[in-house]
């Protein structure tokens, strides 16, 4: 269809292809470990909420560096999500807004973690060990959707606007959650509740930013006002 824009297969961008390769190389290196024995370095970087209470904080960053070392499928989706919905990010934003997206994804999802299992204590439920970068895939690809909220994306062999892809992922993530398969729901819903939040006009940093100064000016307004009419401001 002339004129409808296309979920593209863009040449990576150089800092998520070091990404991409970095992912890869420690996914390697954790199968190998693991092969002889070791514990992996999902042992010292996966999401642990036992042992980020205990203070080993740098986990709610680098879970995201670690995948599933039972097969490669898991690391392959998320390269090939970073390459479809990454790139035309990374090229329409910027290189540097879209790796802050991705960096706030992680740990909106990290986030989100850990307040699912505190919730999941209180439950008596025990807590997961999450390792991959889906919430920061998924901060890249809200804010891919909402780019394209109400344009028609041609995926495979059908049509869709970005907010329906968006429903479709969501749908596909609770699917596989009800269907038993090891997926965390709180790090998903965290990177794409970061994405939508940090694409949307009214709520960019910088928008946020221009807002509290606009904020704290109507107050100073306020209070110079008062004061001619003798009234007093607390």
């Amino acid at each position: 269809m002339s004129g409808t824009p296309q979920i593209a297969l863009p040449p990576m961008d150089r800092a998520l292809l070091a990404l991409a390769g970095v992912w890869s190389a420690l996914l390697l290196v954790d199968v190998f470990v693991q092969g002889w024995g070791g514990g992996g370095l999902s042992g010292w970087l996966a999401l642990d909420t036992h042992r980020v209470l205990r203070g080993e904080v740098w986990r709610v960053v680098s879970y995201a560096f670690v995948h599933s070392t039972d097969g490669f499928g898991h690391l392959l989706f998320n390269l090939v999500a970073l390459w479809i919905f990454g790139g035309p990010v990374v090229a329409h934003f910027g290189r540097r807004r879209g790796m802050e997206l991705l960096g706030v994804g992680v740990l909106a999802g990290a986030l989100a973690v850990l307040l699912a299992a505190l919730v999941g204590s209180w439950l008596g439920r025990s807590a997961a060990v999450v390792v991959g970068a889906s919430a920061g895939i998924n901060a890249l690809l809200a804010a891919f959707c909402l780019w394209h909220w109400r344009r028609k994306l041609s995926l495979f062999v059908t049509q869709l606007e970005g907010r329906h892809l968006l429903v479709l992922v969501i749908g596909v993530d609770v699917f596989r959650w009800l269907a038993g398969s090891p997926v965390s729901l709180a790090a998903h819903f965290g990177g794409l509740a970061a994405g939508l939040w940090w694409q949307s006009p009214t709520h960019r940093p910088p928008v946020l930013l221009l807002r509290l100064k606009a904020w704290r000016l109507r107050r100073k307004l306020r209070v110079v006002e008062g004061g001619s009419n003798g009234d007093a401001i607390h």
